[in-house]
Order: structure tokens, then C-alpha cells, then sequence
């Protein structure tokens, strides 16, 4: 029995599913390609932190030109301030850096430029979880700050600087129980076998 080739036939779609599958192919564009929205904000970002690196450049100045007239509690509130300041320039680098590389388009590094650690294995859930450690240890601060200059300080404000950081530190602990739930069976497969 002698078929011959086998031919395959068009099938010919309706108009309205053409329709209907070039909008749904147009809207998915636009909706990938809205990701590129984003690069203003993390170019509002680096200027942030250029303004946070011109305050701290100020806060050195004026503690060194006032070293000899401030007392131990000042000093230690100017120091404080330096280090809020550095984490939260922290905390802006890795939301820019981590959500461009998340979102938009993952970053080529220049050669001989080392790519930082915490870069090398940047997901939105490890994002999300160091933004909110990096909010607890601005909180710490602010917090530690208060209590230092706590005769300047009404208990009001105590009271509610500490529940903020006690919510940080909640927040923090859910979405860290939350990514460990999600990724459960991630690390059982990679599990050494003990003998």
C-alpha cells in the first residue's frame, strides 16, 4: 500500500483568535518590557546615595573642627550618625544594584572588577530578606541613638522607636521562615548523606 508523503495541511485560525493572540502578544511585551521603567528610579537611587556620601563627608567635618568642644555623648551621637548614614547607603546599594540585577537585566560586569559576594547568587526573596536585616540594623541605631540622648528624649518616643524595630525584627524573622518554607525542598536534594 503505497500512502505517499504525508502532507501536513494548514489549519486556519479564526480572525478573532489572530486577533485576540496579537493583543495578548502586544500586552505581554509591554508588560516586559515595563521593567525598563525601573531604571529611573535606581538612577534616583545613586543620586541618594551621592547625597548621603556629601552628609557624611559634612558630619566628619564638623566633628573634626568641633573634636576639642564636644563632650564623649556627642561624640558618640556624631559616630552613630556616621554609621546610620553607612548603612543606609548600604541599604540603597543593594536595593539598586539587586533589583537592577533582578528585575531589569543582570549586569556585566567590567573585567578586573571583582563582583561582590552577596551578587554572586541574588534572587527577589534573598533581596527582600536583606533589605529587611539591613532595616533592623538602621533601626538599632536610631534606636541606640534615642537611648543614648535619652535625657533629650520623651518615654513617647522610646516606647515607639522600640515597637518600630520590634516590628522590623518580627518582619525580618516571618519573611526569613517564609523563604526557608519556599526553598524546602531546594536544600533536601542538596543534603549530604550521613553513613
Amino acid at each position: 500500500m503505497n500512502e505517499g508523503p504525508i502532507q501536513e495541511t494548514e489549519i486556519k485560525c479564526p480572525l478573532e483568535h489572530r486577533v485576540s493572540g496579537n493583543l495578548l502578544a502586544l500586552v505581554e511585551r509591554g508588560i516586559v518590557s515595563a521593567r525598563l521603567l525601573l531604571i529611573p528610579i535606581y538612577i534616583g537611587l545613586f543620586v541618594g546615595i551621592l547625597l548621603y556620601t556629601y552628609r557624611f563627608v559634612v558630619q566628619v567635618y564638623e566633628m573634626v573642627i568641633h573634636i576639642f568642644t564636644i563632650t564623649d555623648g556627642e561624640l558618640l551621637v556624631g559616630v552613630l550618625e556616621l554609621v546610620d548614614i553607612a548603612m543606609i547607603a548600604n541599604l540603597i546599594m543593594m536595593v539598586s544594584v539587586g533589583g537592577y540585577q533582578v528585575f531589569v537585566k543582570a549586569i556585566d560586569w567590567p573585567r578586573g572588577i571583582p563582583v561582590p559576594p552577596y551578587m554572586k547568587h541574588i534572587t527577589a526573596s534573598t533581596l527582600k530578606i536583606k533589605m529587611a536585616m539591613s532595616l533592623v540594623g538602621v533601626t538599632s541605631v536610631h534606636l541606640l541613638k534615642t537611648f543614648v540622648a535619652a535625657d533629650k528624649s520623651d518615654t513617647r518616643t522610646l516606647i515607639v522607636q522600640g515597637a518600630i524595630h520590634g516590628a522590623f525584627i518580627l518582619s525580618m524573622i516571618v519573611l526569613a521562615k517564609a523563604d526557608r518554607l519556599m526553598h524546602a525542598d531546594d536544600n533536601t536534594n542538596d543534603a549530604p548523606c550521613v553513613h
